[in-house]
């Protein structure tokens, strides 16, 4: 389980990506299972915020670098 959090962070860490981005680099990435957040949010700590774009309500995921 480590060696997926790790393959996360390598992916993901120090980025902000909106859901759908993250949900879209997700179904291409070739070793990530869907459910990644759930696996890692007992160890790694990240945020999701809300934006309003055009009068729509998008959802963000914001990654730090090392979010231990």
């Amino acid at each position: 389980e480590s060696h997926i959090i790790f393959m996360f962070i390598a992916e993901f860490g120090g980025k902000t990506l909106s859901k759908e981005d993250f949900n879209k680099r997700l179904r291409e990435h070739p070793y990530l299972p869907s459910n990644i957040l759930n696996l890692v949010k007992k160890t790694y700590q990240y945020k999701i915020e809300k934006k309003e774009i055009n009068g729509r309500i998008v959802k963000y995921y914001i990654f730090p670098e090392r979010g231990f």
